[in-house]
């Protein structure tokens, strides 16, 4: 069975929020999954699952330190990650904080990777977004990307 690994980093308790929304989910889906806070983990995780989703909130229109410092140190794992699916979500205190080029550059760092970005035609293009505390909206649209990239990883599986 197909693994999906949530990531997220969160200072608020907001983007947490978010990834529990991702899992849930992703438990909908035909794939299994972990959660994970991606200060307590190393990149070598990346490696076991086929489907990736890192959420983080925005600051000054940019992931947060410990998201770029994880995919900074996921360099090692060059070449090993190709083909398995990806998407981003994250949160920010405010309409026009930057919210979209930071899962932007997350997307950009898996698709370095080799990976399948997930995009959406029907939600957030690049993923679900939060400003303050994700509403109803949010959720729905993090249980949706949760659902779907589960059911595409075991596909690809």
């Amino acid at each position: 069975m197909a693994k999906v690994l949530v990531l997220y980093y969160s200072r608020t308790g907001n983007t947490e929020k978010m990834a529990e929304a991702v899992k849930e989910g992703v438990e909908n889906s035909e794939a299994e999954v972990d959660l994970k806070n991606i200060e307590k983990v190393e990149p070598a995780i990346l490696t076991d699952y086929e489907g990736i989703i890192i959420g983080s909130p925005t600051y000054y229109g940019l992931s947060a330190a410990p998201v770029k410092e994880f995919l900074d140190k996921s360099i090692k794992f060059h070449g090993k990650l190709t083909n398995k699916i990806g998407s981003a979500f994250s949160s920010c205190a405010t309409v026009g904080g930057g919210v979209e080029s930071t899962i932007l550059s997350i997307l950009e760092a898996m698709l370095v990777h080799g990976m399948v970005v997930k995009g959406y035609s029907d939600i957030g293009h690049y993923g679900p977004i939060s400003v303050g505390e994700p509403d109803e909206r949010a959720l729905k649209e993090c249980q949706d990307i949760g659902e779907r990239v589960g059911n595409l990883a075991a596909r690809f599986s």
